[in-house]
């Protein structure tokens, strides 16, 4: 067992202690730091760091190292800024259960040895990094939102993103192959949320405004988004390349827009909305008709002749009054299908 006790102020009073088996938080009895905030290091040197009973508080900076294993749960880890590093995984058979400001996840295992799986109790701003093959990273906030304010994961990890009660909000690029985001209310509030993922599921539970989406996705992705019956808002923006409307996407109550910033938007599935927005660099339905059932059309194309055509097709009767068109001085072909009902 160990006892651990600093009145040193501020760093001073620092701790770093290396364990040279494995440690479980419940051999440390007293961990008893000085009223300012202090830097706290744990070290299991072979073996796992386990954490099976409650250690630290929310004033000091919490550093847990599995230098040869993993970092297994049990218990709550506390800090204003908690790192958890692991030669392994985070939270492998058993939950890692944290409460932090800050939240570091370091895992090196490779593969599912490197797998993370982590509960954090409140807000918490959060960066992953993970080793270069693929690993799954699941973070859920339990109260609170979660703030990806620091470069998470990787291309080849599956990350998934959830809060219980709150939103999951941008600041930094969420990085990953499967990247899904599952927030009680909406995604991208007040900040949006910058991914760079080649699956992007999108899934808020807030009603109205409160399940809003708003999303900077790097380059082309499948895209699924589900949201409250409620009417929401939803903005995804691609930065490079085509956007393409693939599979069955929206609702027939939300407001959604598709902004293509340096290509076309290219049909493939079919969008449904009530207020539907598409505004595309290049052209719209290029290649492949956009399919869409909406109440109202706002379709803006910047792209000069023929890169700037229209070609929709609305699943049921159209009228004209539900299209605001904006396409380049030049001039462009556009294409306006009503497939049942009349035109």
């Amino acid at each position: 067992t160990y006892s651990l006790t600093t009145s040193g102020v501020g760093s001073a009073g620092d701790i770093t202690l290396v364990d040279t088996g494995a440690l479980n938080s419940s051999q440390i009895t007293t961990l008893a730091t000085g009223a300012s905030a202090q830097t706290i290091q744990l070290t299991a040197a072979t073996g796992d760091l386990t954490v099976d009973a409650a250690i630290g508080n929310a004033d000091d900076h919490l550093t847990l190292v599995a230098s040869a294993g993993d970092i297994v749960g049990g218990a709550t880890a506390t800090a204003a800024t908690l790192t958890l590093d692991a030669a392994g995984g985070i939270g492998i058979g058993t939950t890692v259960t944290t409460n932090a400001n800050s939240l570091n996840l370091n895992s090196s295992g490779g593969g599912g040895s490197g797998d993370i799986t982590v509960v954090q109790a409140s807000a918490v701003n959060l960066s992953v990094s993970t080793a270069a093959n693929t690993q799954n990273v699941s973070v859920t906030v339990s109260a609170g939102d979660l703030i990806a304010g620091n470069p998470l994961g990787d291309a080849n990890d599956d990350v998934t993103l959830i809060t219980s009660a709150g939103n999951v909000v941008g600041g930094a690029t969420v990085t990953a192959d499967t990247l899904t985001v599952n927030a009680s209310g909406g995604i991208g509030i007040g900040t949006a949320l910058d991914t760079d993922a080649d699956t992007l599921n999108l899934t808020t539970a807030g009603v109205g405004a409160a399940g809003d989406i708003t999303i900077v996705q790097v380059d082309s992705a499948s895209l699924s988004i589900a949201t409250d019956a409620s009417s929401q808002t939803i903005s995804v923006t691609l930065t490079t390349g085509d956007f393409t409307v693939g599979g069955t996407i929206g609702d027939g109550s939300d407001c959604l827009t598709f902004v293509a910033s340096s290509g076309n938007i290219v049909g493939g599935g079919t969008v449904t909305a009530n207020d539907l927005t598409l505004n595309a660099s290049g052209g719209i339905g290029i290649g492949t008709a956009v399919t869409a059932n909406a109440t109202t059309y706002n379709l803006t194309t910047a792209g000069v002749g023929t890169a700037g055509n229209i070609a929709l097709v609305d699943t049921n009767g159209l009228n004209t009054s539900q299209l605001t068109l904006t396409t380049d001085a030049t001039a462009q072909s556009v294409s306006l299908t009503a497939s049942t009902g009349n035109l």
